[in-house]
């Protein structure tokens, strides 16, 4: 599982409010976490709070921890996050429009 892609998701969509922590790693063990695959939350919160130590250390951390306390967002003047936001945008959703009309393929049988 690729809990990185899942948590620079949740974090583009936050926007320039943030996330608070606990709110991440529930969105990266709600987003991870499968019916026959289950993943204990505790080691995803673990995860979630290694990543974010590790990218956010540094002038130019990909993310950047605001003023109120466990709240982070994506750094803007970061290289990484511009590249970051180029893919998730490039990223384009499939829209179903519901049922299309399709002709009737099937053959006949002659009666005999």
């Amino acid at each position: 599982m690729n809990y990185d892609r899942e948590i620079y998701k949740v974090l583009v969509e936050a926007g320039e409010a943030g996330i608070s922590l606990q709110k991440l790693s529930r969105h990266v063990h709600n987003a991870c976490n499968t019916l026959f695959n289950p993943i204990p939350r505790e080691d995803v919160h673990a995860y979630v709070v290694q990543f974010i130590q590790r990218n956010s250390s540094g002038n130019n951390a990909s993310i950047e921890r605001m003023q109120q306390r466990g709240v982070y967002r994506l750094n803007s003047r970061s290289n990484q996050t511009s590249e970051l936001m180029l893919q998730f945008s490039n990223h384009e959703e499939i829209i179903d429009v519901g049922p299309k009309e399709t002709e009737d393929l099937s053959l006949t049988l002659p009666f005999e």
